[in-house]
């Protein structure tokens, strides 16, 4: 991530707040390569 990438982040959040988003962000990646590697497919109504 770019210096000023980093700094507008921290402008903006605090460095608690940084590490819960990039938390949530690395979860739900995570939860999304595993949907892929098992060609899961959501329900359709």
């Amino acid at each position: 991530m770019p210096d000023e990438v980093y700094a507008e982040a921290v402008r903006v959040f605090s460095e608690q707040e940084l590490v819960d988003l990039n938390l949530a962000v690395m979860s739900i990646n995570s939860w999304n390569r595993l949907s892929i590697a098992f060609r899961y497919e959501p329900e359709r109504d």
